[in-house]
């Protein structure tokens, strides 16, 4: 029965069982530890404490020594119960036993009382290392462990929703409700428990069906085990009500909200079921400010359940302001959300609006003070349109700067990259609306650094997680810790990769035959996290200076960027596109300017409209087409350019796109109007200033760290003419000028060059790393729905497959001066809110590539050697990397045939990254040895000198 999940039923044979007289001691403390365990599992701890207790009394009046089962049940039960007095009495003895313990089974129980001989709150690496440790020894689920890791996963995953790690605690959680599901059946309590958790991980992360999905999987369960007035019963209806609420079936809401206020009257000991029917009555009109009644009453419902300073005390009183908000009621609103505020930061009790706690204060719950802070920002800013009151403008920034500090705290920590995107994500709303409001005050004070802090709020809007890796690649070069530390969270960073990689690869395909290649993917894959996570709390320990250093990712100021980006030459443009309206910033070595762009919806339509134009060189309609692009290039250079560079064009600009417009090539735009009839001679952009491209000025300073390797070059042009289809490649067509455009750089550079049918990944493994320009000449393919399985095409060989994936390239260390990527669209991809472009340009970024050029679309094989030849050589001569590229496409349009001179054949390339001229070598070397060549060149002209006044 206990197998099978059958509790309540195992625990009516044991009281049948313990009436037998016939009964030894020993058959007495055995069906007392058995019904210690079936109460145990059904949630009743005090119930089992009652049963332990009676096993330990038996054993003591028959003078039996306890065994070390029973002790760490005992120690167990004190855990559950709350006894930390006992539990740390019992625990040193059984530390001491358990050194003669070698099975997997007891050593995996002591671990797991090993989490509660620490403070959670304050040693919390520690705590997770234990869960951890526990988990190894019951990787093979069975009846005897299956409480301990389920349990155990359950843990991990609270603690990752807690920490705002989403992606993470849906995964703990779904390999949790893998492990009941082994054992039991699909309605079981433990089963319903999951899916209640994944509703609430769904519900924070705004995927409302899915939520509701999973609530209404444990509702017909919980209705068996709950009573009706019960507050898990309570919360679960008041959940399904909210998911109903906010996908707009209003009805439902109605009946689910009703029953968690059905016995509100028993509960609460009130009269408060009157004005809840009223709310209800107006809620289920679509009046949801009417409702506030019935969040009140949920507030004291909560004060009397959870008391008044718990966190969902807080949420609920988010909801009874978000609720007078919407009723109209902004200065009611004002005050719930700063009592929400005050209830959810332990020793925060200004009840003043224009007060806000400290980031550093006790925070019970992150994401329900974001979500108040976010909402009070806003009110604010409504509060100075009305009252045109700048102390409330004021106010409305620093509520919001909070705001923002709170989700970079959450985001600099260990957790899944994808729960960093939905941060980033999420909270897109918010930093557009800072940028606003900084702006604003920009505009009314005057004081310029309102300008430069909208600047670093929209800065942290981008590429992210590009950023960290670089900070993170940066920091470990000087670290103060031992290197094999360093090796070893590169090779477990390396194999997670892997394994992504190749559970994406499997997931697209698809093949019921391949489920349990999925499955041992997924396993390893969860080991190898759990490994690095393990590895990544005992760093914390270990050396907290590095592991503060490692999650502090710093955005750099205006003047650090001015002082490294920029000289008087050039200049910096960067662009925020919000919902509503999108914004310019200006930067050259002296000064930063602002603009707002109006309608973002009506930019993305002409941005779309000219990328169509330009990635696609429409036959068909030529004059049509071609009067349609000269319109449309212009207006966008109007929109985009002409305010800020029109009067004085910089000889350099470097651009740093935001959403949509990362998919155009900014030289195709046109400076002015035209009555030309020939696209040789439109007034490009290109031919006024060379532009090179960031993801963000965060990141841009880092291309600019070092100058990598030297200038030896090494370049890849495979040759697919005796390659047949196969399972999972198809036969690419072969390419009449790679080969050449490989020989032709390999002679310029006195490099070295793979060419022909044996140009494979493990000879780009071998040199990449060491290379001073790498030059891909090759098939390229883009997956949008799984950017990680985006590739280039090498041959195949007998250990791969030919096909170098972009999780892949991750894994791959090219400090390289230059990458070349000739290839089909290695520039364009999935663009993802607040990351950018997830393309093979980015995988290169990410592997310690400075400087790329890389293409939009797909190339035509001739223009792309043409342009791509030119480049090198005007490199070679010296040039700057952007002038050597724009001076390419120049010379491209002087000489190309006719049929050639469409933009769709040379704006496809564009430089990004570090623009300098080629180095060398490593500038600190050059340094140092001409330093040392001027010392001893000094000295020499000094001795001679005394010589001569000798003579």
């Amino acid at each position: 029965m206990n197998k099978e999940g059958a509790f309540k039923e195992g625990l009516d044979k044991i009281e049948t069982l313990l009436l037998c007289p016939s009964l030894t001691t020993g058959d007495k403390v055995a069906l007392y530890l058995f019904q210690y365990k079936l109460h145990r599992n059904r949630l009743k701890n005090k119930k089992a404490q009652a049963s332990i207790l009676g096993a330990q009394a038996l054993q003591k009046a028959a003078g039996i020594s306890y065994s070390l089962d029973l002790q760490l049940l005992l120690a167990e039960s004190y855990a559950l119960t709350q006894q930390p007095q006992n539990f740390e009495r019992l625990f040193p003895q059984i530390e001491k036993e358990i050194q003669h313990y070698t099975d997997s089974l007891t050593l995996g129980r002591f671990y797991f009382l090993k989490q509660f001989s620490v403070d959670r709150d304050r040693q919390s690496a520690q705590h997770i290392n234990f869960l951890y440790k526990a988990l190894e020894y019951f990787k093979n689920t069975t009846p005897e462990n299956i409480y301990y890791k389920g349990n155990l996963l359950r843990s991990l995953g609270n603690g990752s929703r807690t920490h705002g790690d989403f992606d993470k605690a849906i995964s703990f959680y779904s390999r949790e409700l893998e492990v009941w599901r082994e054992q039991y059946p699909p309605l079981h309590f433990n089963v319903s428990i999951c899916h209640y958790n994944l509703g609430n991980v769904y519900y924070e992360k705004l995927e409302y069906q899915k939520a509701l999905d999973h609530y209404l999987i444990a509702h017909p369960v919980w209705t068996t085990v709950f009573e009706p007035e019960s507050h898990r019963m309570r919360s679960l209806n008041e959940a399904i009500g909210d998911m109903y609420w906010e996908l707009q079936n209003h009805p439902k809401a109605l009946e689910y909200f009703n029953y968690a206020v059905l016995y509100e009257e028993k509960v609460n000991n009130d009269t408060s079921e009157i004005t809840l029917t009223v709310a209800d009555s107006l809620l289920n009109k679509g009046n949801y400010a009417s409702a506030i009644n019935y969040y009140e009453e949920a507030v004291k419902w909560r004060q009397k359940t959870y008391g008044e300073n718990h966190m969902l005390t807080g949420a609920c009183k988010n909801f009874v302001a978000r609720a007078l908000q919407s009723a109209g009621d902004m200065e009611a609103s004002l005050d719930a959300y700063q009592e929400a505020i005050i209830i959810l930061v332990k020793g925060f009790e200004d009840t003043s609006w224009y007060a806000n706690p400290s980031a550093d204060m006790n925070i019970q719950s992150h994401q329900y003070l974001l979500e108040a802070l976010i909402a009070k920002g806003n009110l604010l800013k409504e509060l100075y349109t009305e009252h045109n009151d700048v102390k409330d403008l004021t106010a409305a920034w620093d509520t919001q700067a909070l705001a923002i500090q709170l989700v970079e705290k959450i985001k600099n920590n260990q957790m899944s990259e994808g729960s960093k995107v939905f941060w980033s994500t999420k909270t897109t709303s918010l930093l557009e609306s800072a940028v606003d409001t900084a702006i604003q005050l920009y505009h009314t004070t005057g004081e310029i650094d309102y300008l430069e802090k909208a600047f670093y709020v929209s800065e942290q809007s981008k590429a992210f997680l590009l950023l960290a890796s670089l900070y993170d690649q940066e920091i470990t070069a000087f670290a103060n810790i031992p290197k094999e530390i360093i090796e070893k969270e590169r090779i477990i960073k390396a194999e997670i990769n892997e394994y992504v990689g190749r559970i994406e690869s499997e997931e697209k395909r698809c093949a019921a035959v391949r489920q349990k290649m999925l499955k041992l993917y997924t396993d390893k894959l969860h080991t190898l996290q759990n490994e690095y996570d393990v590895f990544i709390n005992t760093i914390s320990q270990e050396f907290p200076q590095y592991y503060k250093l490692k999650y502090n990712v710093e955005i750099p100021s205006v003047q650090a960027i001015q002082k490294k980006l920029l000289v008087t030459s050039n200049a910096l443009i960067s662009y925020f596109l919000g919902a509503k309206n999108s914004y310019v910033f200006y930067v050259t070595s002296e000064n930063i300017s602002v603009r707002v762009i109006e309608n973002t919806e009506d930019l993305n339509s002409q941005i779309q409209t000219l990328f169509a134009l330009l990635s696609t060189p429409n036959e068909n309609n030529g004059d049509s087409v071609f009067q349609n692009y000269k319109q449309t290039a212009f207006q966008l250079y109007q929109r985009l350019l002409q305010p800020e560079v029109g009067a004085f064009m910089p000889k350099q600009l470097m651009i740093i796109p935001d959403g949509n417009l990362a998919y155009i090539p900014f030289e195709a735009l046109l400076t002015e109007s035209s009555t030309e009839t020939n696209y040789a001679r439109l007034p490009y952009v290109l031919q006024k200033t060379a532009i090179s491209y960031a993801p963000s000025a965060s990141v841009a300073m880092h291309f600019y760290t070092e100058n990598g390797n030297g200038l030896d070059y090494y370049g890849f042009a495979p040759d697919y003419s005796q390659e047949a289809d196969g399972e999972f490649r198809k036969k690419q067509a072969n390419l009449r000028f790679n080969i050449p455009e490989v020989e032709f750089a390999a002679s310029l550079f006195n490099g070295q060059s793979w060419t022909g049918p044996e140009v494979t990944e493990e000879l780009l493994r071998e040199y990449s790393k060491k290379a001073g320009i790498l030059h891909l000449a090759m098939h390229g393919e883009v997956e949008d729905e799984h950017p990680l399985l985006s590739k280039l095409y090498f041959n195949a060989s007998e250990k791969e497959d030919g096909l170098l994936n972009m999780y892949e390239v991750y894994n791959l260390s090219i400090p390289s001066q230059l990458v070349i990527l000739s290839a089909c669209k290695t520039a364009t991809g999935k663009l993802q809110r607040g990351e950018g472009i997830l393309s093979l340009e980015r995988a290169f970024q990410y592997a310690g590539s400075k400087s790329l050029v890389a293409t939009l679309w797909s190339v035509d094989d001739a223009a792309s050697s043409k342009i791509t030849q030119d480049f090198l050589k005007n490199i070679k001569e010296g040039q700057s990397k952007d002038v050597a590229l724009q001076q390419a496409k120049i010379a491209f349009l002087a000489t190309a045939n006719p049929e050639r001179l469409h933009p769709f054949y040379w704006s496809s390339f564009k430089l990004t990254g570090n623009t300098h001229p080629l180095q060398k070598g490593n500038l600190i070397y050059y340094f140092v040895f001409g330093g040392l060549l001027l010392l001893l060149g000094g000295v020499w002209l000094f001795r001679r000198n005394i010589k001569k006044n000798v003579a």
